[in-house]
């Protein structure tokens, strides 16, 4: 699904999807979701944009199995029960300033921030100074 409008001087856009997959072996059942949005301001030259991105999946049983298993029926797991499931959420954060103070470039400014679940990866947080753009003329 997808969903974009303007008013006025602000903006939304909005993007996501689900897949489900019943998977051919036992237990592997998977799941994924993913979702974008932005919502923007733009007047005088000035813009800022805040964005997010969300996904959550779920994948049933995606390691290997031995061959001698798989010859004696195709859907046989090695292991089980053996889940993945991640989420993930992020938020970026741009604002560029007018292009009649930047003549030549214009910088933005980013922030970008991160969840993640799983124990061993901790949340992210940089932040990305004065990239400098060409002006589209």
């Amino acid at each position: 699904m997808e969903f974009g409008h303007q008013y006025g001087d602000f903006a939304i856009y909005a993007v996501g999807d689900a897949t489900h997959d019943n998977g051919f072996r036992q237990t592997s059942t998977s799941d994924l979701y993913r979702l974008y949005t932005d919502l923007g301001w733009r007047s005088g030259g000035e813009e800022l944009h805040l964005g997010m991105t969300a996904a959550h999946d779920e994948l049933g049983n995606p390691g290997a199995t031995p061959v001698q298993a798989l010859n004696a029926n195709l859907s046989n797991i090695f292991t089980a029960p053996n889940v993945v499931d991640n989420t993930y959420l992020g938020f970026n954060l741009t604002a560029a300033p007018s292009s009649a103070r930047a003549p030549r470039c214009r910088p933005s400014r980013t922030i970008n921030s991160s969840i993640r679940s799983s124990p061993t990866a901790p949340p992210s947080r940089s932040w990305r100074a004065a990239t400098h753009e060409p002006l589209v003329q």
